[in-house]
């Protein structure tokens, strides 16, 4: 978990009027969605289980928890991670809606006798939007994207050697949707202007809730 990837990534896609697709879950006004999904990245890769809500005020928010495998850390990260957005515009074809969200990641122990320990703090501020694609078949197929200013903190601390490092950089999450009714698949890419990142790729699936 590099950056908000893991919480921007719970972008999915829209299947009805009034659906939220611009920040993920394909769900009505008063509906849940909860499922979980995998990712990738050079030297990371991990797991994520999540729910998202709409809410009658328009309100869409989101959770998720998870682990990740990361190089030089000595055991697997645990993540959490939030979201909050207000849908400006939504409809059958086309939804909008800036959002915050943050994510916190950490793993410690005692390494002979040492501590050891890594953190990592970040909080992203964009506009998700989303475009819904009706199919002949019932189904429906979306693309779906979310730009956003990210701040990143991180900290990592191995016997005597504590190596810190805060930045701030633009990214952006794509990619498509299909959803089946209760059950929708989507797989993205996340890309980031922070150098020395390789892009982000995952994969999805939920489930809606009345």
């Amino acid at each position: 978990m590099r950056t908000l990837a893991l919480v921007v990534c719970l972008l999915a896609v829209a299947r009805a009027a009034e659906a939220q697709s611009c920040m993920g879950a394909p769900i009505e006004i008063g509906n849940f969605a909860a499922g979980g999904g995998v990712r990738y990245t050079t030297g990371e890769k991990g797991f994520w289980l999540g729910v998202n809500s709409y809410r009658a005020d328009r309100l869409a928010w989101s959770a998720s928890v998870g682990q990740a495998d990361i190089d030089g850390v000595p055991q697997n990260v645990t993540e959490l991670g939030a979201s909050v957005a207000y849908v400006l515009a939504a409809g059958s074809q086309f939804a909008a809606c800036p959002f915050v969200s943050g994510s916190y990641g950490w793993w410690s122990d005692a390494v002979l006798g040492e501590s050891a320990g890594y953190r990592l703090l970040s909080g992203t501020a964009g506009v998700g939007v989303g475009i819904n694609v009706p199919m002949s078949n019932g189904a429906s197929l979306a693309i779906f994207g979310a730009p956003g200013f990210t701040y990143l903190r991180s900290k990592n601390e191995l016997m005597d050697e504590t190596t810190e490092r805060n930045s701030n950089h633009f990214g952006a999450t794509v990619g498509l949707g299909l959803n089946l009714g209760r059950v929708f698949f989507a797989s993205y890419g996340s890309f980031t202007s922070e150098e020395g990142t390789d892009p982000l790729f995952g994969a999805r699936i939920g489930f809606t809730v009345d």
